[in-house]
């Protein structure tokens, strides 16, 4: 009777844990930015850019990719999401998809990213199994006019090209 409660007990946990990751990707790509107090306005251009400015912003996106990719461990390893897990590393693909996010025409760099999470010791999370399982997602880089930066934004379970397909409302594909 023990095992059926601890198989239901490890059960319960893992589904609490996927709920709140996908409450995290919920909140994420419903928050927009213009209602984002810490984050200055966006620049929106009134059409979209030649190809040679997209070509220089994606070379600019290369010269500082490191240190954006630091920069978006730093802000989400500090988020406290998802709650009694802490971010224990975030490999990135070297493959970048570029899209054209519709409302601004801003270039915009999706990466694939391979996550581990480790469990707040003495937290919720902490018997869970799965907590050592990685994660796909997808992060989220941006060109806000003048320069490339991240919010830590970030889509668990989706890969760039189905960020693309889910979020097409949002994102066409720039080649």
């Amino acid at each position: 009777m023990s095992n059926g409660l601890n198989i239901a007990a490890i059960t319960a946990a893992i589904a609490i844990f996927f709920c709140g990751l996908l409450i995290i990707v919920l909140k994420i790509t419903r928050r927009s930015p213009q209602f984002d107090k810490n984050m200055p306005p966006a620049t929106v251009p009134n059409k979209l850019r030649t190809a040679e400015q997209y070509a220089g912003q994606q070379a600019a996106f290369f010269d500082h990719q490191s240190n954006l990719q630091q920069r978006f461990f730093s802000i989400v390893s500090k988020s406290g999401k998802p709650k009694g897990l802490t971010w224990k590393s975030c490999k990135f693909d070297e493959a970048t998809i570029w899209a054209i996010e519709k409302q601004s025409a801003n270039l915009h760099a999706l990466l694939s990213v391979v996550i581990h999470f480790e469990a707040v010791l003495g937290g919720p999370m902490e018997d869970v199994e799965a907590v050592g399982n990685a994660r796909i997602a997808t992060a989220i880089f941006f060109y806000d006019g003048s320069r490339w930066d991240t919010r830590g934004d970030i889509l668990f379970n989706l890969e760039p090209h189905d960020v693309l397909t889910r979020h097409c409302d949002d994102y066409d594909l720039y080649q």
